[in-house]
């Protein structure tokens, strides 16, 4: 298996111009990719974070922090949670993450995101080595 990274490596020597400006090239081509992972990027986490406190589709998971904070704060006598607040607003947000509102990236997007990434920096090695090194 070495023998192959090695002779990778040595043809990238010989020809770094015909390796490296299309590995470059393919991720430019690809930015529309890039401008919506980060685009998306910080819906993903507030998805998560959402999730993780206890705010889901189907409304307060039970036993999670969410749910914990609504039975101290808003208890049945004082009339449920007001609207607008910052309870109620994560509340629909967490509503919406299944209905298509928050939109999440499919997992195989994002790998192949990762992947472009990888070659793209392979690639500005590639010719960074030639041209600098």
């Amino acid at each position: 298996m070495w023998q192959y990274c090695v002779a990778i490596d040595d043809f990238t020597r010989l020809h770094p111009f015909r390796c490296g400006v299309p590995l470059v090239a393919q991720f430019a081509v690809r930015a529309p990719g890039l401008y919506m992972f980060i685009i998306s990027l910080p819906i993903m986490v507030f998805a998560l974070l959402l999730t993780i406190i206890g705010f889901g589709v189907a409304g307060v998971r039970a036993g999670s922090l969410a749910a914990g904070f609504q039975a101290a704060t808003y208890t049945s006598g004082a009339g449920g949670i007001p609207a607008r607040s910052t309870f109620a607003m994560l509340q629909s947000s967490g509503a919406c993450m299944g209905s298509g509102i928050l939109v999440m990236p499919h997992p195989l997007d994002v790998f192949l995101f990762f992947l472009q990434l990888v070659l793209a920096v392979w690639g500005t090695y590639i010719l960074w080595r030639q041209l600098f090194g």
